[in-house]
């Protein structure tokens, strides 16, 4: 006697691997998908709190934020608002974080 699998044993054997495989890879896209957003949303988060706490030192009152006021990532981290890494993460090192006032609250906008 024989020892193996038969043919239709091989087959059964990848046929449900081909199975899984077309269940699990695009889970494992998503997810990859989902924890790049996320990490855009942090990057943007933490970019825009350093613009508000260099606005709380550099400017003395509300109303002298000059209008149309912005600050560069690069500019946040050489003043130490942010760390190093932030250069390398942000999409353009140049990108400029607009300051403004509305109804009394200074509003920092950054977007990629």
């Amino acid at each position: 006697m024989q020892k193996g699998f038969t043919l239709v044993e091989l087959l059964a054997v990848v046929t449900l691997l081909g199975i899984i495989i077309l269940v699990a890879v695009p889970s494992v896209i998503r997810s990859n998908q989902l924890s790049e957003e996320n990490s855009k949303k942090e990057l943007n988060n933490d970019i825009v709190l350093a613009c508000e706490s260099y606005v709380a030192v550099t400017y003395n009152n509300i109303n002298d934020i000059p209008s149309g006021a912005t600050i560069s990532i690069e500019d946040l981290v050489k003043e130490g608002y942010l760390s190093q890494e932030y250069l390398s993460e942000a999409i353009d090192k140049k990108a400029s974080v607009s300051i403004s006032v509305s109804s009394g609250k200074v509003v920092c906008t950054y977007s990629d």
